[in-house]
């Protein structure tokens, strides 16, 4: 019952103004009901006095202002305190991250896009070396510019050819390689355009002699990702990452494509 209703109940009503508070208490129901009827057995003799309505329409605004704004700040929290882990991808970390955000706003909990870009970006969980790398894809502060950056450094589909060309001046570098079979030991390189469905997003792609990584993040990832140190193309070559983090050919080997 609003207050506007609660005022015209009050002119309407042929109950003893002494009456009214107790009778108000019985016929709010939730959080309003639970602050009236803790107000009514708290200040008995004074909601039973002839002002005693407004007295205990002043405990239940005052009151569910007070309990509101703590079930916000719990709700802010639940949001601040979800972080990623577990092996859990950025984009499927980004969905449940989002699903909680809806139930937040189904509760009523309010964040200005920023706010809400700062708490997905702490979220993520990332190491140092990868939120510089996402701050710097940045293109503004909201929460979707925030997961458009994520995305960009850690897209769905990700390949280390992909990881290894992203970065701020590498729009575009991430499109795989269209090659030509597919296999599937060790050595299968094979894969479709990234993007595709039939992607295959475990194989490396084909590097070339002398090819670097970027980063120490990004050679980390990689190696997490893939962790096997050669591998052999289908036509037989052996490649391998050397200390400084370069391809080599290692030589003629058997073909495993």
């Amino acid at each position: 019952m609003f207050e506007l209703e609660i005022e015209l109940w009050d002119s309407l009503t042929k109950l003893e103004p002494r009456r009214r508070a107790g009778a108000l208490a019985l016929r709010l129901k939730g959080k309003p009901q639970r602050i009236a009827l803790k107000a009514m057995k708290t200040h008995r003799q004074a909601m039973l006095q002839p002002d005693g309505l407004k007295l205990l329409m002043a405990t239940i605004k005052s009151g569910y202002v007070a309990e509101n704004m703590t079930e916000q700040f719990q709700i802010a929290l639940n949001l601040w305190k979800m972080l990623r882990g577990g092996g859990k991808t950025i984009p499927d970390h980004i969905m449940d991250w989002e699903s909680l955000k809806d139930e937040a706003t189904a509760n009523e909990f309010t964040a200005s896009p920023k706010l809400e870009g700062a708490m997905l970006l702490h979220s993520a969980n990332l190491t140092d070396d990868h939120k510089l790398l996402v701050m710097t894809a940045l293109q503004g502060q909201t929460v979707d510019d925030v997961k458009a950056a994520l995305l960009k450094v850690f897209p769905r589909k990700a390949s280390r050819k992909h990881l290894l060309t992203t970065g701020p001046d590498a729009e575009g570098k991430g499109k795989g390689k269209q090659q030509k079979g597919k296999g599937k030991g060790k050595g299968s390189h094979a894969y479709e355009a990234y993007g595709q469905e039939d992607y295959d997003a475990s194989a490396p792609p084909v590097p070339e002699e002398g090819e670097v990584w970027e980063t120490k993040a990004q050679q980390q990832q990689q190696e997490e990702e893939h962790p096997y140190e050669e591998w052999e193309d289908e036509e037989g070559v052996c490649w391998f990452v050397n200390k400084k983090g370069n391809w080599k050919k290692k030589g003629k080997g058997k073909g495993k494509g």
